[in-house]
């Protein structure tokens, strides 16, 4: 067992660690997608989606923030590791009997005919699998373990691939069996984290009230917080069931998942964002900091959605057959939020870090309002493309509230926060040498 103050890495390091395996999980989850699509169809599609939404709910609502808070008050040292863990020990089994009842229930009431009851069981089981992989991931964060929690986060994502395509080459790939191909990447990767964290500290619960107590009181914000951002996320897909079919909830969510790459950016940085803000001993300098990433982000953002948006309506059908083509379209008009919200994305990361989750709320509440507004006039009349343009209304609204909101909380001017400047390229170019050709003059 062994202490946690190993030599500090740089944010670049971070990043690019994080980096590689958020392009491991992407072409993972591409992988996974073009066998669903294939072999299930946009029914099938449609029917695991529906399946998987509501234990990814449960698991934001479950897990009380307590990802976060653990991160927060490791790095922070407001707690010891040990006594942070073993009051996380304790807390994880309440939260998984909860989330597991929760779910059960759930599907109990709205079962599908598509659903199967080993489809459902694998479903339930996300639940304390996946909460003990997501508590983890804060205990490695606190720690700054970046490199760690980069492994922790391709794993899933490349077994449930590996079992997919077995089960497509013998030919007995279903929706339950594609249910299960994820469920056994989050029981694997569970497994060896928590073997991980043994190396760090005891796994042995205990009842420590002020950590209980702190861990809640800020975890319990973090929890409303991050489960009404991940409902924003999701709530689409719940109207789409009550207003159409599960055909167009298939093809909303292949053209919401292949949209959602632009958010690889702001993802790769965010745990590294987190894991530094929690541990920033200056927070306003590491503020324009964050003004600097966010910046670069949005403009990389802009570029990879004009690209995207260009090739899907050739590669979607291409790729993951010809019942998908619609998928382009959903695609096409959920860029424009999805590239706002890379904005909401960046600073929310930042301000959780500062031990203010509490500040998205006053923002994610109305845009969750809005976005069911706006989806329930629009679904009826255009399936997933109206879910699509009320996603976009919801996130562009968001961004922009949230900047603002950001700006005054952290007291920085608004136009000197949001305005590009060449001393980025410069900062771009400082951290990554091989770029030094982008700047005017410089020599080949």
């Amino acid at each position: 067992m062994t202490g946690h103050a190993p030599k500090r890495r740089s944010f670049l390091r971070d990043v690019m660690d994080v980096g590689a395996a958020r392009v491991i999980v992407l072409l993972a989850t591409l992988g996974a997608n073009v066998i669903i699509a294939r072999t299930l169809g946009p029914e099938g599609k449609g029917a695991i989606t529906a399946l998987t939404v509501v234990p990814f709910l449960i698991i934001t609502l479950a897990e009380l923030g307590l990802r976060q808070a653990t991160t927060y008050h490791i790095g922070r040292k407001t707690f010891d590791a040990q006594t942070v863990v073993s009051t996380l020990i304790l807390l994880y089994l309440a939260s998984s009997v909860i989330g597991v009842l929760i779910c059960l229930i759930y599907f109990n009431i709205a079962w599908q005919p598509q659903f199967t009851v080993a489809a459902v069981i694998a479903a339930t089981l996300f639940i304390p699998f996946g909460l003990m992989r997501n508590y983890t991931t804060g205990i490695f964060l606190g720690m700054e373990k970046v490199a760690v929690f980069s492994r922790v986060n391709w794993m899933p994502g490349v077994t449930q691939l590996i079992v997919l395509g077995i089960l497509a080459l013998i030919g007995v790939i279903s929706i339950t069996g594609a249910v299960w191909a994820a469920l056994i990447g989050v029981i694997v990767v569970a497994a060896y984290a928590a073997r991980l964290v043994a190396r760090e500290v005891r796994l042995t619960p205990i009842f420590d009230k002020d950590c209980i107590i702190a861990m809640l009181r800020l975890g319990g914000i973090f929890a409303v917080a991050l489960f009404l951002i991940s409902l924003n996320y999701k709530i689409n897909i719940f109207l789409l069931q009550y207003w159409s079919d599960l055909e167009q909830v298939g093809i909303y969510a292949l053209g919401e998942s292949i949209a959602e790459l632009i958010w690889q950016v702001p993802g790769t940085m965010s745990a590294v964002i987190l894991s530094r803000s929690a541990n920033a001993k200056n927070d306003a300098q590491f503020t324009e900091r964050i003004g600097i990433l966010l910046r670069l982000s949005v403009i990389i953002g802009i570029i990879g959605a004009t690209g995207l948006g260009i090739v899907s309506p050739v590669l979607i059908p291409l790729v993951f057959g010809a019942e998908f083509a619609d998928s382009a379209q959903v695609l096409i008009l959920l860029l424009p939020g999805i590239v706002a919200f890379v904005i909401f994305k960046i600073l929310n990361v930042d301000l959780a870090g500062k031990g203010r989750p509490w500040v998205s709320m006053l923002v994610i509440i109305p845009a969750l309002g809005l976005n069911a507004a706006a989806a329930s006039f629009l679904i009826p009349a255009y399936g997933a493309e109206g879910a699509a343009i009320a996603c976009s209304i919801s996130y562009l609204g968001t961004a922009a509230a949230f900047t603002v909101l950001y700006c005054r909380v952290t007291k920085t001017p608004l136009v000197d926060f949001v305005t590009p400047r060449m001393s980025d390229l410069d900062f771009l170019i400082q951290k990554v040498p091989a770029l030094r050709v982008l700047r005017p003059g410089a020599r080949p």
